[in-house]
């Protein structure tokens, strides 16, 4: 349950960039691919305890010992996402910081270059 809600929550972070600041979805996540591990072995002792099952229950089982490499992928990925965010919007304060305190960047001069177009005579400059 934990992992397609960090999931959710990485889609937020992807669209909307403000949860960023926090760490809540890489903790929902680190507790996800923790809790991968727990699962599998707790549904293997469940099986055993049953006796077995259908072909349905197998594929559960199959696909169970299977995910802790993609949930340990995903985590990777997350933090790597998480960090380079937090990199940019530093990065972006710093640059409004830098702009409000010395004011917007010069324009470039554009005088010196002549026109390719001729000044019409009544605009000619003395």
């Amino acid at each position: 349950m934990l992992l397609p809600l960090a999931a959710i929550g990485a889609l937020v972070i992807a669209v909307r960039p403000s949860p960023r600041r926090t760490l809540g979805v890489t903790l929902v996540t680190l507790a996800g691919v923790i809790a991968v591990p727990v699962a599998t072995q707790s549904g293997s002792q469940l099986l055993g305890t049953m006796g077995g099952g259908g072909s349905l229950i197998g594929e559960h089982a199959d696909r169970a010992g299977n995910l802790l490499p993609w949930a340990v992928l995903f985590l990777v990925l997350l933090v790597v996402s998480v960090v380079t965010g937090r990199r940019a919007d530093r990065g972006r304060a710093r640059l409004t910081a830098a702009a409000s305190r010395y004011g917007p960047a010069p324009r470039p001069c554009t005088a010196s270059r002549r026109s390719p177009v001729p000044s019409p005579p009544w605009r000619a400059s003395p």
